[in-house]
């Protein structure tokens, strides 16, 4: 393996994964996996044929009253979101069918600087079919967009019709903006993860508490280790990648 390749690896696969927001049972340590990879897009277009949304239920600073100042602010931010990605998922789960697949928005912040570091933002790709593939009927998805954007405060979610350009929606299901017909999942999601880490850092006087920040990736969490956490996940309307 030739040096640069060897730094790539590394550096797509030192991160942890976020299994522990949503399984915290869950030994796996494995770390996330880039959305770009084969495995994973392979994945994501298996299932994303029949439409889906994203959305994801975190805020930030300013909604929670988090002083940035403290040496802590990020994990009290981290801390309440992830509660918030959990509290999203049980109620997918206890009021749909629907299948979803957590995903993670990569950020450099302070670039060039000594104090460089990653940070993700976090949303949930909901599918328009449950766990076993059958199909749903769409505008029951696009009215499960609306109601997840009110019952968590967000100021939108994305929504993928098969054959029509993504279309950004307001909790009150109005449509805010149309993205091209020709626009990659990479383009629509990089604005979409944009906007999100906008909105996640800003502080309650209207400032960011980050504003040299850099969109890197997309990623996922990794495949199961075992069967048992396969079936655990599968019997959770989780959709999630296979090891090879």
């Amino acid at each position: 393996m030739q040096m640069k390749q060897l730094k790539d690896y590394v550096n797509e696969n030192h991160e942890r994964n976020f299994l522990s927001d949503y399984r915290t049972s869950c030994k796996n340590n494995a770390p996330l996996v880039s959305l770009n990879r084969s495995n994973a897009k392979r994945m994501f277009e298996k299932h994303s044929i029949d439409g889906f949304i994203i959305i994801s239920p975190c805020r930030g600073y300013a909604d929670f009253d988090i002083d940035v100042e403290d040496k802590d602010a990020r994990q009290q931010l981290n801390t309440i979101n992830s509660k918030r990605i959990r509290d999203m998922i049980i109620q997918i789960i206890i009021d749909t069918e629907y299948s979803y697949m957590p995903v993670y928005g990569e950020f450099i912040e302070n670039i060039g600087t000594d104090n460089e570091k990653k940070v993700y933002e976090k949303s949930l790709i909901i599918f328009n079919h449950d766990k076993d593939g059958n199909e749903f009927n769409l505008y029951q998805l696009f009215e499960l967009g609306v109601n997840l954007s009110k019952q968590f405060n967000q100021d939108s979610f994305l929504f993928i019709k098969p054959g029509e350009s993504p279309k950004y929606y307001d909790k009150d299901g109005k449509l805010e903006f149309e993205c091209d017909n020709n626009v990659t999942f990479n383009d629509y999601t990089k604005q979409y993860w944009n906007n999100l880490h906008k909105n996640t850092m800003k502080y309650k006087d209207e400032t960011h508490c980050n504003a040299n920040s850099s969109f890197a990736d997309c990623y996922v969490n990794p495949a199961p280790q075992n069967f048992s956490e396969r079936y655990s996940r599968y019997m959770n309307q989780e959709i999630f990648i296979d090891t090879k």
